[in-house]
């Protein structure tokens, strides 16, 4: 029952979050909040390098980065012309995962991972097919369903 109740107090600050967000930096159907929820560089990269083309796809105006990587603050937000950056801590990232993992609240909320939130197994799809996929190639479906 506790791991229950700390669930629900997790997804609750995810929704009191995403609020605050939405707010903050009047989010709307053509802007698109991207969640970068670890340092992971590959996947991060990715997610940065693919914006712009997420963005076109979708006929949004920008998107609003979430992160707490030093590498996309001071790197990664010069792959994208249409991004704002905005610094969320990991555990305010695991507080709006757990909150989305109730249902998908928001349709311009990405989530830019092959392994988060829990239970997602995109990496598993490395190296699979002939010829084989690449890393990149997995990301850009299964995170911005991009396809070449």
């Amino acid at each position: 029952m506790k791991d229950i109740n700390i669930l629900k107090e997790k997804a609750q600050k995810g929704r009191l979050l995403w609020l605050e967000l939405v707010e903050k930096y009047n989010i709307d159907d053509a802007t698109f909040v991207v969640l970068l929820p670890d340092t992971n560089r590959r996947d991060n990269e990715c997610a940065m390098k693919y914006t712009d083309a997420f963005l076109t796809q979708k006929y949004a105006k920008k998107a609003l980065v979430l992160s707490h990587d030093e590498w996309v603050r001071n790197e990664g937000m010069k792959l994208t012309g249409n991004a704002e950056y905005v610094e969320f801590d990991r555990e305010s990232a695991k507080a709006l995962m757990q909150f989305y993992c109730l249902y998908e609240f928001a349709p311009n909320l990405v989530i830019a991972s092959l392994t988060e939130p829990s239970g997602r197994l995109g990496e598993k799809l490395v190296g699979h097919k002939e010829p084989a996929l690449s890393y990149e190639e997995v990301f850009k479906a299964v995170v911005y369903r991009l396809w070449d």
